[in-house]
């Protein structure tokens, strides 16, 4: 057993328990089987690979003269050393008032069992059928996170199947800690949580879908009717409401946040007052689908300062879907963003950061570099990773946004509004603004040449290529990219162009980056492609990785003379 496993525990299963280490047992779980107790136990075998323990009743119950054993088998996993959630890993039993045990003969002569005949139910629970244990005296250190719906202050209704109260004034309020529920009962007396304070710590979250399963920890009074030590709550948003219903103890199975569970006092419907998730603002543009030169789209919640999609990584495998803007310094257009997730890497929790350094180009396009390192433990992105504590809740931006080694100057990103793809367009850099004939050559083979042509003087925003005059596509099946943005170093001109038409991410890209420069004593423009973004150090004459080939450009005439 794991080693803090001593003295009382609660548990949100079976109420409380009380380990001894030394003898790898426990008095609890308590449970009629067959109409006999069971009331304590102790492990027999363990498998640490996979944290699960195999505990017999030291009560041999009888049924019509025969003998049986009673196993309870359990996989633990670790919220902190003095708080922890498990699944009970038995099929249903039910006579055993439907726990989730295992009976069998009772052979005197076998003293030993292995833990896979016992541990691999036909029907293994849900995931919202956990249960967690807090060891007694600990319950501030169990406070963790509650989850992001959560995360902020509200009114509140309650429905219990027959009546609402709270209609007139309630008041909940999970700001400033981010831990810790308190309900106002002095605004509506009606208990909530099964608390007689109206105070619960959340100690531990598991996502199904769009539904949270939190387990609530009452640190209160539990005695008297109507009040328990743990509260699972089911969690979910409509619109702009939070619906919860609660069950004594442990969540259900198939437990839902619309309906009242079995054991429950009844629904709560919160209304947002305020959120305390998220502590910048967004650019105002940000809202809605965008197309992204990195990850191909990016979607933001501006409301909520939230990435919904689009930015995902998986690092140590944990996967990272969404974030939410922390801290800014608006000055230096820095922007840093949270992991929306709590990874877990190695047995540690630890949360994920990026610093974003944007500008706004148009309404509908914007430049952003990501100011962090890049990280071995999530593909070279660059993120940062530190200890979680769940009692931080404020990060000062000046600690994430001064990489080691940060961007090179031609690695940024671009974003463009969808819809939006002709409201972006920007002039070309001065040596693209001609019409030339152009080569192509992909490492092996040089194609077009004399009889080619690209225009950019009709626009000077757009690049359109004569595929009637060399069939070779380039950049778009159509032939037409705009120009986003352009930055130059040292002789180097590094532009970003968006493809408007067709894209299949294979043969045809959303953006690519150009490498550009001119020789001086020819006119001759050289041009590499990078699909998305540009690499670091890209050169105007170097065949990239992800580039079909290098261009030399040679005019039929300029308009630059114009500018």
């Amino acid at each position: 057993m794991p080693s803090t496993w001593d003295g009382k525990w609660y548990d949100s299963g079976l109420g409380d328990v009380v380990f001894s280490h030394t003898s790898h047992s426990l008095d609890g779980w308590t449970m009629s089987v067959h109409g006999q107790p069971i009331t304590s136990w102790t492990c027999q075998t363990q498998d640490n690979a996979d944290n699960l323990l195999l505990f017999k009743a030291d009560q041999v119950i009888e049924v019509n003269g025969v003998k049986k054993n009673v196993f309870r088998c359990i996989k633990w996993t670790n919220i902190t050393d003095n708080s922890f959630y498990y699944y009970v890993q038995n099929d249903i039993e039910s006579n055993a008032g439907n726990q989730r045990v295992k009976i069998e003969d009772h052979d005197p002569s076998v003293q030993s069992w292995n833990i896979s005949d016992y541990c691999n139910p036909s029907s293994a629970p849900v995931i919202e059928e956990y249960h967690v244990i807090v060891a007694e005296g600990h319950e501030s250190s169990a406070k963790q996170w509650c989850p992001i719906p959560l995360l902020g202050n509200f009114t509140y209704t309650h429905n219990d199947g027959s009546a609402t109260s709270c209609t007139s004034a309630s008041e909940l309020s999970v700001c400033p800690t981010w831990n810790t529920l308190t309900f106002d009962y002095t605004k509506c007396a009606t208990e909530q949580i099964f608390s007689k304070e109206g105070v619960g710590y959340c100690v531990q979250t598991i996502a199904k879908g769009t539904t949270f399963f939190t387990t609530v920890l009452n640190p209160g009074n539990v005695t008297g009717a109507g009040h328990h030590r743990f509260t699972c709550l089911a969690i979910s948003v409509s619109g702009n409401q939070v619906q919860i219903s609660d069950s004594a103890g442990s969540c259900e199975a198939g437990q839902t946040a619309t309906v009242k569970a079995s054991d429950g006092s009844g629904l709560l419907t919160l209304s947002s007052v305020a959120s305390c998730y998220g502590n910048c603002t967004f650019p105002l543009d940000w809202s809605s689908a965008w197309y992204d030169s990195r990850t191909r789209s990016v979607e933001f919640l501006h409301q909520q300062t939230r990435v919904s999609s689009g930015w995902s990584l998986d690092i140590s495998n944990n996967t990272v879907p969404s974030w939410t803007c922390m801290s800014e310094d608006a000055s230096n257009q820095l922007l840093l963003l949270k992991s929306d997730t709590v990874l877990e890497i190695n047995g540690t929790k630890r949360n994920a950061f990026m610093c974003i350094d944007w500008k706004k180009i148009t309404t509908n396009s914007y430049r952003y570099y990501i100011k962090t390192d890049e990280n071995p433990d999530a593909n070279n992105e660059r993120v940062s990773l530190e200890n979680h504590d769940p009692m931080v809740v404020d990060w000062n931006i000046d600690n994430y946004c001064n990489p080691s080694n940060g961007p090179s100057m031609e690695q940024f990103h671009m974003i463009v509004k969808q819809g939006q793809e002709t409201a972006v367009k920007q002039w070309c850099p001065n040596p693209l603004l001609g019409t030339f004939f152009y080569t192509a050559d992909d490492g092996t083979n040089q194609t077009c040449g004399n009889g080619s042509n690209v225009d950019v003087c009709a626009t000077w925003t757009t690049m359109t290529f004569d595929y009637t005059k060399c069939s070779l596509e380039i950049f778009s099946k159509e032939g037409e990219v705009h120009c986003l943005y352009t930055i130059i170093s040292g002789t180097t001109y590094y532009t970003s162009v968006l493809n408007p038409g067709f894209v299949d991410n294979t043969n045809y890209h959303r953006f690519y980056c150009l490498a550009i420069t001119t020789d001086a004593s020819s006119d001759k423009v050289y041009l590499s492609e990078s699909a998305g973004g540009c690499e670091r150090g890209q050169q105007s004459t170097v065949l990239q990785p992800d580039g079909k080939a290098n261009y030399t450009l040679t005019p039929y005439s300029t308009c630059r003379e114009y500018i």
